[in-house]
């Protein structure tokens, strides 16, 4: 393989392993995407070390090299290259040495390596503590690497330890890993003997056959932009294709481009399953090299394609996965670039279709549960919840939606910030996220009733509940009317009645006689609402009973009784609340003061009206 196109190569990988490390950012290692990651990182560097025996990617002054050799200045400026110079500088790694032998194992753990906070590896003691930790065996960081100067100069990389990096000019010997640097003729006078007997017609010949192919690979892409698909079962068109497009870009060809990435994102429609893998891992490429050269309108536009198709129910479940899975690929994308739009506009489908608010499909409601899941189970959540927290990109409102649409998967981490939070602010964030998360919320809910959290946080639990439940929670309500806190007691009282439906009534009448003095009131008011007709004879009791009367809260627990029997209308209650209204007392202590006086007297016109 010649240095050129082994840079070429490496800087494929490069794009990849960058890929790789956002994602590992984002989503759990034992995730789908994580694995696909790291498969078509196992792919690129296999296609290198076909070729050589080793390949070591490093930085030097600023600069990529490439078993020794810097690439060019054109390519040294590469938005992708300076991406991975920059993951390489964050976590203080020098160089990295792939041997023959490298399996997915070491890969994950390499990413895994790379996609460390810094803080995190100064606290484990170092990069060579946390690589020592990892049993890497064809993968080796920080060896000692040359870069290729002059035939009498060779330069230590930054970061090796001979001679503090100084230029040695005793030597001639170049360190390159095996590549091969000779010219093409010198190449063909030393292997090939043909050469010499036809005189030279050979390098004719290998350039006539490079325009039949060039000339073929043309026709195919002519072929895709007609809307034809077979192409997309030819290997080395599909392998060509994500550099094809990169070079129409910088072409400024954008609508070529366009219009293949387009035809390629029909692809994934397509009913023969070895095309539809060939077309997803070719838009994986390119969508991670869209990302990583900051084509977000590409993205934006290949994500809301997408988007429409999986709601087509007629689609092939594998169809519908490798479609998912291109959509989680991006929602990596734009949490990482902060463009949260558009992540909502992805989160909403995924969730739509996990509550069967789309499809019936029980496969596709578990594909998109499965990855809300593995999303909400990495440090995208992080992220989302720091714009909540600080709305440091002025997107708190788009982080909580994106958050509530996560799922349950985020409800843990949202109850544990809302109960070590003290900002008013941020509790009612998250009570919206918990809200918005709705009905699947209530069993973590109840699960962390269960824990007996502070009465502030349990009431915030409560009123939760109280929104997004049904009658089958009230078991959870019923037994925090006797809280120790009376605010928790009001939540509950108050979630109770929205929630209750039907039954509530008979609930609320039992509470009455146990209930505490100060939820007397609120109960007997809810009762009369609910025109609640079996609570008459409990209100009558204690609406006659002689302790009531004589004192301010006893009279303002009275007015509420006749209030509530007035709502209610029952003919039953004429006599007492008759009684009441016309009471001339001789003594003040026993007679019914005006208010409630006055409270009998308009509960007798309700129900007189009634019976007209």
């Amino acid at each position: 393989m010649t240095s050129l196109a082994l840079q070429k190569k490496a800087v494929e990988m490069a794009v990849i392993l960058n890929a790789a490390v956002a994602n590992i950012r984002l989503y759990p290692p034992t995730s789908d995407i994580i694995d696909t990651s790291i498969g078509r990182l196992d792919t690129a560097l296999n296609a290198i070390l076909s070729e050589v025996d080793s390949i070591v990617f490093a930085e030097s002054e600023k600069n990529f090299l490439v078993s020794g050799q810097a690439l060019s200045e054109k390519d040294q400026k590469k938005p992708q290259v300076i991406s991975f110079l920059e993951l390489l500088r964050n976590t203080g790694i020098k160089s990295i040495t792939f041997e023959k032998g490298v399996d997915k194992g070491e890969l994950l753990a390499l990413v895994e390596i790379a996609g460390t906070q810094p803080e995190i590896i100064k606290n484990a003691g170092g990069l060579k503590q946390i690589v020592a930790a990892k049993n890497l065996s064809h993968i080796f960081l920080d060896q000692k690497v040359y870069v290729a100067m002059g035939k009498d100069q060779k330069v230590v990389s930054a970061g090796s330890n001979q001679n503090n990096g100084s230029i040695s000019s005793d030597t001639r010997s170049v360190e390159l890993s095996d590549i091969d640097r000779r010219t093409g003729i010198e190449r063909r006078q030393a292997d090939g003997s043909d050469y010499l007997k036809t005189e030279g017609s050979e390098r004719r010949t290998l350039e006539d056959r490079r325009k039949i192919q060039i000339s073929d690979y043309k026709d195919k892409l002519g072929s895709i932009l007609k809307g034809e698909t077979i192409a997309f079962n030819d290997q080395q068109v599909m392998q060509s294709l994500p550099g094809t497009i990169d070079q129409l870009f910088a072409k400024e060809k954008n609508k070529v481009a366009e219009a293949l990435i387009d035809k390629l994102a029909r692809g994934l429609l397509e009913a023969d399953p070895t095309l539809r893998d060939n077309v997803s891992k070719a838009l994986s490429t390119i969508s991670s090299r869209l990302m990583d050269e900051q084509r977000h309108d590409m993205l934006r536009m290949l994500s809301h394609k997408l988007v429409g198709w999986i709601n087509q129910e007629a689609i092939p479940k594998p169809t519908f996965e490798q479609i998912c899975r291109q959509l989680q690929s991006m929602l990596a994308a734009f949490i990482q670039n902060h463009q949260l739009d558009e992540c909502i506009n992805i989160l909403k489908k995924f969730r739509a279709i996990e509550r069967g608010q789309i499809t019936k499909n029980e496969s596709f409601q578990e594909i998109s549960g499965s990855i809300l899941k593995e999303i909400a189970a990495g440090s995208a959540v992080d992220t989302l919840v720091h714009e909540m927290q600080t709305n440091q990109t002025n997107q708190k409102d788009q982080a909580m939606s994106c958050l509530a649409n996560l799922g349950p998967g985020v409800i843990e981490q949202m109850l544990n910030l809302l109960q070590e939070s003290q900002d008013k602010s941020l509790q009612a964030r998250i009570l919206q996220v918990l809200t918005e998360i709705g009905s699947d919320a209530v069993p973590l809910l109840a699960n962390r009733i269960e824990q007996e959290p502070p009465a502030e946080t349990m009431r915030h639990l409560v009123a939760i509940i109280g929104k997004v439940g049904g009658e089958e929670n009230l078991d959870v309500l019923l037994p925090l009317v006797t809280h120790k806190d009376i605010r928790v007691q009001r939540e509950a009282l108050n979630s109770i009645f929205s929630i209750g439906g039907n039954a509530r009534g008979g609930y609320l009448l039992s509470l009455l006689p146990t209930a505490d003095d100060q939820l007397k009131p609120s109960i007997i008011a809810m009762l009369g609402t609910l025109k609640h007709h079996e609570a008459i004879p409990s209100l009558l009791e204690l609406l006659e009973s002689k302790s009531i009367i004589a004192s301010k809260s006893k009279n303002e627990l009275a007015e509420k009784i006749c209030v509530a029997l007035g709502k209610i209308g029952s003919k039953e209650a004429i006599p007492a609340l008759t009684a009441i209204a016309e009471s001339k007392g001789l003594f003040k202590i026993k007679a019914h003061s005006a208010s409630v006086q006055s409270a009998a007297g308009r509960a007798l016109e309700m129900i007189q009206r009634k019976q007209t």
